[in-house]
């Protein structure tokens, strides 16, 4: 095979979601022969197809990489950008690569660039948190702000946005709502100075970065013709923008009503327009069906963070029905396609479900039975013990039956057992061989039943706690 030949199969096989490993192992050592003779494009575009299939092939990735630092010269915008959402997606952290694509963007911005790219680098900038992220957004901004009120695809608003109040929380020093695994820390944020808002030798109000910006492109988000074409993933966008908004802002006037009334005057800082929530949930409900189960395990926490979601904290009174009402779909959702979540995905949405104002039992437990068996699955012991406190956390939470709760957690924990010696009575309580080939005899539950058992158990706590309150009234 030449290299145009290898990489038309390797698309074709990605594609097709063919996983043999022979076969993958045979086109690796292939385009190790040939790298070469690949040029910058087909290099990125190597990197490209085995992020979009999640193979995390360390060594044969480095050593493409390898080859592709010496030729970056040649790469075009679209290509550096690409190569750096498929570095992120593949959670490879080269920080020398990153501050060779980072000048070579800056350079080849301009205001002819088409703004999905610039969404697209935008978003991957603020999430990788990159060198020069002040000033990779405000040439964004400079190419996109007079293009903003034309029609634009509501991928590029919804990623505008999202980086934006992104990095409108990093500057405040609030923890955003991130899509996905927490970056790595990076070096603290450099003196910014937004656009000549801050007076030269003294202090001054604490402002959200960029708000003219994002104040622009809500507008133009909000717009009941942009909501009616947008897709589950840019509603998601949007739900996690305007949370990371509201945690912006918040800081911001926290900040600047403590700060000194003579060297900083608070300013009045406008909240997440209502009107655009609600045009959002609407949109949320309309395509319920089209979210993936990684995109309801972050909207999940998104509707939660909203000013109005029905937590344990708020009134009844207080309460947004048109939220409450999203809210309580997703659930549904969650429980009715549990066994689609990985372990990742179902530990992300149990992880904030206790904030929930009325306990969802029956989701609840079928997202803790999706967790065991996917745990079992992995034949991993380091995945058990990273997802275990959690299990047992949401086990107390919904007072478990002692004998239903070894059994979902016990086989997740099977691996690490195994590992080890089965005589060793210090490590395992005293657990003895014959305990051990019992319980791996134990046949697992099927989700409906198991779910059905774990709802029927929170639902009796319930009453029981009703019981008490009524005795003591």
């Amino acid at each position: 095979m030449n290299p145009t030949e290898l990489l038309e199969s390797m698309q074709t096989c990605a594609s097709r979601r063919l996983f043999m490993r022979s076969v993958w192992e045979a086109m690796m050592y292939r385009c190790c022969v040939l790298r070469g003779a690949f040029s910058a494009q087909q290099q990125v575009q190597i990197v490209r197809i085995f992020a979009s299939v999640h193979r995390r092939e360390w060594d044969f990735l480095n050593y493409i990489l390898e080859g592709l630092r010496m030729q970056l010269h040649q790469l075009r915008l679209a290509d550096a950008v690409l190569l750096m959402a498929a570095l992120q997606r593949l959670r490879l952290k080269d920080e020398l690569l990153l501050r060779a694509l980072t000048p070579l963007c800056l350079k080849r911005l301009s205001a002819t660039t088409p703004p999905p790219l610039l969404a697209l680098l935008a978003h991957t900038a603020v999430k990788g948190r990159i060198p020069c992220l002040r000033q990779v957004l405000q040439k964004v901004f400079v190419s996109m702000a007079a293009r903003v009120k034309q029609k634009q695809e509501t991928q590029t608003l919804s990623l505008l946005l999202s980086a934006y109040t992104r990095y409108a929380c990093n500057v405040a020093g609030v923890p955003p709502l991130s899509e996905g695994p927490p970056p790595e820390e990076g070096p603290p944020e450099e003196d910014v100075d937004f656009w000549g808002l801050h007076g030269k030798g003294e202090e001054s109000a604490v402002v959200v970065p960029f708000r003219p910006f994002i104040e622009l492109l809500l507008e133009a988000s909000g717009s009941s013709k942009v909501v009616r074409q947008m897709h589950a993933t840019d509603c998601m966008h949007l739900c996690i923008a305007a949370v990371n908004l509201n945690r912006a802002e918040s800081a911001a006037a926290a900040a600047a009503a403590t700060a000194d009334a003579a060297a900083a005057p608070p300013v009045s800082l406008p909240a997440t327009p209502e009107a655009f929530v609600q045009s959002v949930l609407r949109r949320v409900l309309d395509v319920m069906h089209e979210f993936s189960p990684w995109e309801l395990s972050q909207l999940l926490p998104a509707l939660l963070h909203l000013p109005g979601a029905p937590t344990k904290h708020l009134q009844q009174s207080a309460i947004n029905p048109l939220l409450q009402r999203a809210l309580y779909r997703i659930l549904e959702e969650i429980g009715a396609r549990a066994e689609r979540f990985t372990a990742e995905t179902a530990a992300e949405a149990l992880r904030h479900m206790h904030l929930l104002r009325e306990p969802a039992y029956v989701t609840e437990a079928a997202l803790l039975v999706r967790m065991e068996k996917a745990l079992s699955s992995l034949h991993a012991s380091f995945a058990a013990s990273r997802h275990l406190p959690l299990l047992q956390q949401v086990a107390q939470r919904v007072a478990l039956p002692s004998s239903l709760s070894v059994q979902l957690f016990y086989p997740s924990i099977v691996p690490a057992i195994s590992s080890c010696s089965i005589s060793d009575n210090n490590s395992w309580s005293g657990a003895s061989a014959e305990t051990f080939r019992e319980q791996q005899e134990w046949a697992q539950p099927r989700i409906a039943t198991a779910a059905a058992a774990l709802a029927e158990a929170g639902k009796q706590q319930q009453q029981e706690q009703q019981q008490q309150q009524e005795q003591r009234q």
